[in-house]
């Protein structure tokens, strides 16, 4: 009798474990249903709670199923080649209300030639005691820099709301409570308009006559790296700026290495100065591209701040293995960089991405997973540098 009850015991649990793995499979399809029917929806606050509960499950609440599922629904998209201006605010409102805590972002009030505002973001706590200065494709044909940026920063986003992500033994979201990201992901948007589409772009017909009479002369409108305006914004800074020894300066108006009339005559220049004095930032990092590699530092700043700076460069290396170049390799030409350690004292640390430009967006991937970790590591650098 034991016997007989002790079998219809196991056949019962063995009934119940089966019948419960379906329940729970059938749950999961369900989730995975509701999720993507909610961000379809853009109902973010449902969804992120949603993405929550699901990540309770013992099972499923590790680091790494949670970069899975997260990688899942990125609202960045990283296949495709042209990534817009508009694409990028769309994408900026997005992330902002999925991780509300952790990003926000406004539109500054200066518009350029074409009439775009340019976004400044926030990544972390505002009131922070460090900050981390990032601005991105300053070069119009540097677009890939705006696509890291952006992914880079919903990567720290989602890492901060699941609060179970570690970097070197430290949590992402303390590591951001003490060290804030303050980001301009698109420092160019009419060059990208131009570099994207040509005289097809949304542009001024002004514009596009100098489009078209640039492309007759033989220089093809996806390699501009000027504005709008015709001025390359990463010369139109005042450290060097119009210097006659700096390779190809041009003297007028072009698709690149044009000064402008005055420093800071752009309005791209003005907010970049503008931002770069909300706080006593600890280092102002620049991505570019192409050449997969680092410079960092300036021949005419103080000794102290371009050791800083190839400390920074160095860490950096670690994870890209991109080469150095240092201070010495340039004279000051008006860049961001030259300017900022002049300035503030404080070292810049320029990243050329890429192998040409445009990058192809064959190349995101590699490039993602060399960068992923550079900003928790610099954060971490930050704080051991106090």
């Amino acid at each position: 009798m034991k016997q007989r009850y002790y079998r219809f015991g196991i056949l019962t649990c063995l009934l119940l474990f089966l019948l419960t793995g379906n329940i729970v499979a059938q749950t999961n399809e369900e989730n995975q249903q509701t999720y993507t029917k909610l961000m379809k929806q853009k109902n973010y606050g449902d969804a992120i709670r949603l993405m929550d509960k699901v990540l309770k499950d013992k099972e499923s609440k590790t680091a790494e199923n949670y970069y899975k599922r997260a990688a899942a629904y990125a609202a960045i998209d990283t296949d495709h080649q042209h990534y817009t201006f508009s694409e990028m605010l769309t994408d900026l409102d997005s992330i902002a209300k999925r991780y509300p805590d952790f990003v926000s972002y406004e539109l500054d009030s200066a518009t350029t030639l074409l009439g775009h505002r340019l976004p400044v973001v926030t990544l972390g706590n505002r009131s922070a005691r460090h900050h981390i200065m990032v601005q991105a494709t300053m070069h119009a044909r540097e677009y890939m820099a705006t696509q890291l940026t952006m992914a880079l920063l919903e990567h720290y986003a989602q890492m901060c709301y699941q609060d179970i992500c570690e970097y070197k033994g430290q949590r992402i979201s303390n590591l951001l409570q003490q060290v804030c990201f303050v980001i301009i992901p698109m420092v160019n948007p009419d060059g990208v308009e131009i570099a994207q589409n040509g005289s097809n772009g949304q542009l001024t017909d002004e514009v596009k006559q100098w489009v078209r009479q640039t492309e007759d002369n033989g220089t093809s409108h996806t390699k501009i790296k000027a504005n709008a305006n015709g001025v390359d914004i990463n010369r139109n800074f005042g450290n060097g700026f119009n210097n006659p020894f700096t390779s190809s300066r041009k003297t007028h108006r072009s698709f690149n290495f044009y000064s402008g009339l005055l420093p800071y005559s752009e309005p791209e220049s003005q907010l970049m100065l503008r931002v770069s004095q909300r706080y006593d930032y600890d280092l102002f990092l620049n991505y570019h591209t192409s050449g997969n590699i680092i410079y960092y530092g300036c021949q005419n700043a103080k000794k102290y701040v371009n050791k800083l700076a190839h400390d920074y460069a160095k860490l950096i290396h670690c994870h890209t293995n991109y080469p150095l170049y240092g201070p010495d390799s340039a004279p000051a030409g008006g860049t961001w960089a030259d300017d900022v350690e002049i300035i503030y004292q404080c070292p810049s640390v320029t990243v050329e991405l890429g192998s040409t430009n445009p990058v192809p967006i064959s190349e995101f991937p590699t490039i993602f997973e060399k960068h992923k970790n550079v900003w928790a590591d610099l954060a971490i650098e930050v704080l051991d540098n106090p």
